[in-house]
This record gives structure tokens, C-alpha cells and sequence, in this order.
């Protein structure tokens, strides 16, 4: 199935959640045969989930975990810059 989204071309945002869950998934599994082969096997599939494209969904996300990041810090002015980053992709 994972294969099947990577080489998807229009895929939802639904679809980029779970090709994503997918590949991490995968790679715990092939992880615990815990031999290099099989680690690199897992991490050779990740690098194409995020290499095909994930589009402004992930890069929001990816702010928003910024912006909490920030706020932790207290720091309220890069938290609101990384929020408003979020918010327009």
C-alpha cells in the first residue's frame, strides 16, 4: 500500500498522512529483524515517502510543531511568526 501512494500522483492529504504512518510503521517492523540490511530497507522506503512530494500540508505541521516549540520557550513573537507561516501553507 505504501508503494501504491508514493507513486500516486494526486494524492488527498488523508493519503500523505498515511503513506507517511505507513512507511514509519514499516520500518519499526523491519527494524526489529535488527540487521542493517533490514534497517536500511526501512529507511530507503521513508526517504522516498518524503522525497515524492508531500506538499504545504507536512511543511504546516511542521511549523505548528515550530510555533508549540516557541511557545514553550516563552517566546511569543517567533511562536506567532511560525503560526502565521502555518496558517498560509
Amino acid at each position: 500500500m505504501t508503494w501504491d501512494l508514493i507513486d500516486k500522483e494526486n494524492r488527498t492529504d488523508g493519503e500523505v498522512l498515511s503513506m507517511i504512518h505507513l512507511a514509519l510503521t514499516s520500518r519499526y517492523h523491519w527494524g526489529e529483524i535488527v540487521t542493517p540490511i533490514e534497517w536500511s530497507r526501512g529507511e530507503w522506503q521513508i526517504s522516498r515517502v518524503y522525497e515524492s512530494g508531500l506538499g504545504d500540508l507536512v511543511l504546516a505541521f511542521a511549523y505548528e510543531s515550530i510555533a508549540r516549540a516557541f511557545s514553550n520557550l516563552s517566546d511569543d513573537i517567533n511562536k506567532k511568526v511560525a503560526l502565521e507561516k502555518a496558517r498560509t501553507k
